[in-house]
């Protein structure tokens, strides 16, 4: 490629100064040839001048004969003389004497009577030559006459053959010269450009050390000098990549979780240890290979191959039995802009064994705890409405012991029934639920609470009806709670609003207060089991700390979302999104 660059360069300035140069010696060779027979006609009218003068002091014919001969013999011509009746009375050359009528009617014999002077350039019939002729009236002894000198074009070709010759052999000079400084000049064009391209070839094949050395003060001085600086930062920006990919390699092998790069086929580039202990293959040996080959699992090859299908990223819980059973916990990113997947795994089997003690323990003590917390109320109860202690204090203490069992009782009651949410799945008794009509038995049944905080509570519906498939205790169970925080929250003379409208294919219940607020701080956590904002504020209200977590469980059960917006001092907006299996009515 460089020598196609240098041949062309060389070539197209060769072809640019000899063709300058041809073109200016032609220019000059045919303004030289012009200048040069405008000079020969000159000289002739000057001769005609001459030879009029002569003859005025010439009185014998034959003198006059022998002058106009020697003279054209001298001159390489022909001279004749005419009378003003056209007539030719002297000619140089009788042998080829031109008859009368033919001479005296030539253009340049007839301007000359008219204008005192003529010439022409024609082939002559009679020399069978191309011939340069003047004409010159002047008066002489005998009258007007007009003197007219021939001379042949070969003549003045003659002279002009030397001035070819010169122009040929100044021609000769530039070429050389061109040959020259063409291949001096392409060279020096192309040898900064050959370096470069060697240098970068070398960078290619990993020498990354490459530099080019060139004293130039021009463009390709700067190129070089780009060129340079291109290298530095490439060298450091490869040195930055390979300490990232041994970082990247470090952490992906140490990692405890593990880890998956598959193609849009499905096929395994990259895995760590951890995914070949958990999955039980050899991650340096079986890759690359399909996963379905890897993965002996078959709850694990589906699991990828619905979260391939989908291409959305999928987080799942995934029961395994081989190489040994367990559980884990499956993430599946699609990274659109390659079409691959990334799949990160981790062992979950402890946790989940711990949590299932947890849930266990926390199921069977507060169902042990349940009828003696029964018992304690009941009886309380029945003391205090059989006036059985009539004493002052003993009512009160049995009063707190009524209050605290039946706070007691609630929580018992919120941990069984959250329990039940986490532990079993299928405890939704799902089939066609209105929502509208959840709603208002709702805020019917809580409105006497309301009233009685001195809260004015709302209910807005935007549908005449919301279908869905929902089990319709849980879900009136769900509004309950978010309505009684409101209530809870909201100091006297505010407002409940409850709303619900169909939006982004599904139904959205909005509750509104215009309560104390949340801080920031704790949103990210308020659905949290016992999280509370205010202690001793949900003390006193008798609250649980479970009400919210039972609500995002319910809603995730009917495979919605819930989420909650508020500004200290001015009020909380919860926000419930129910997909539509059925459609809007």
């Amino acid at each position: 490629m460089q020598r196609s660059i240098k041949a062309r360069l060389t070539i197209t300035l060769i072809c640019l100064l000899l063709g300058s140069a041809l073109l200016q010696g032609l220019l000059q060779s045919l303004q030289i040839g012009s200048l040069f027979t405008r000079a020969a006609r000159e000289q002739l009218f000057a001769q005609a001048r001459q030879i009029a003068a002569s003859m005025r002091h010439v009185a014998s014919n034959t003198d006059r004969a022998a002058f106009v001969q020697e003279l054209a013999l001298a001159g390489g011509m022909r001279i004749s003389l005419l009378n003003a009746a056209g007539e030719i009375y002297l000619d140089s050359d009788q042998v080829a004497a031109t008859p009368t009528a033919e001479v005296s009617s030539q253009p340049e014999v007839e301007t000359a009577w008219r204008q005192g002077s003529g010439w022409e350039v024609r082939f002559d019939e009679a020399t069978q030559q191309t011939v340069l002729f003047v004409a010159w009236q002047d008066e002489l002894p005998e009258g007007s006459a007009v003197i007219r000198l021939a001379l042949p074009y070969e003549t003045l070709q003659e002279a002009n053959s030397s001035i070819w010759s010169m122009v040929g052999f100044g021609f000769l000079l530039i070429a050389v010269a061109t040959f020259y400084v063409s291949i001096r000049l392409a060279n020096d064009l192309i040898k900064p450009i050959q370096k470069v391209t060697e240098a970068a070839q070398k960078i290619v094949a990993g020498d990354l050390q490459q530099r080019i050395t060139i004293e130039r003060q021009d463009e390709l001085g700067a190129l070089v000098t780009s060129f340079n600086q291109l290298a530095n930062t490439n060298r450091k920006r490869y040195q930055q990549i390979v300490a990232a990919k041994e970082e990247f390699e470090t952490v992906i092998q140490n990692t405890v979780s593990g880890i998956f790069l598959l193609d849009a086929h499905g096929t395994v580039l990259l895995s760590n240890p951890s995914a070949g202990r958990t999955l039980g293959f050899d991650p340096q040996e079986d890759i690359p290979d399909h996963f379905c080959r890897l993965v002996n699992d078959a709850s694990m090859r589906q699991a990828l191959e619905e979260a391939m299908a989908q291409k959305q990223p999928l987080k799942q819980y995934v029961t395994i039995s081989t190489p040994t059973k367990g559980v884990v916990e499956l993430n599946v990113i699609p990274l659109v802009a390659s079409d691959r997947f990334v799949v990160v795994f981790y062992d979950i089997s402890e946790a989940s064994r711990l949590a299932q003690i947890r849930a266990d323990l926390i199921t069977n003590v507060s169902h042990e705890l349940k009828t003696p917390v029964t018992s304690i109320h009941g009886f309380a109860e029945t003391i205090l409405n059989g006036d059985l202690v009539t004493d002052a204090d003993g009512r009160r203490f049995v009063k707190i012991i009524y209050r605290e069992s039946r706070k007691l009782l609630r929580l018992v009651n919120d941990l069984l029934d959250l329990s039940r949410l986490e532990l079993d799945p299928n405890v939704m008794d799902k089939r066609p639920v209105d929502l509208v009509r959840i709603l208002k038995e709702v805020v019917e049944r809580d409105t006497p609470l309301a009233a009685a905080n001195q809260i004015t509570l709302k209910l807005a519906v935007g549908v005449e009806e919301a279908i869905l498939i929902g089990d319709e205790h849980r879900l009136s169970q769900a509004v309950d709670n978010l309505i009684g925080n409101a209530i809870k929250y909201t100091p006297p003379g505010g407002e409940v609003r409850v709303n619900l409208e169909y939006k982004a294919n599904g139904f959205q219940i909005a509750v509104y207060d215009t309560g104390i607020g949340i801080e920031a701080e704790h949103l990210n956590r308020i659905f949290e089991r016992f999280y509370r904002t205010d202690k001793a504020r949900s003390r006193q209200n008798g609250g649980t700390g479970l009400g919210l977590s039972i609500v995002k469980h319910i809603v995730e059960l009917h495979e919605g979302k819930v989420w909650v917006e508020s500004k200290v001092g001015e009020g909380t907006a919860f926000y419930v999104h129910l997909p539509s299996q059925a459609g809007k009515q």
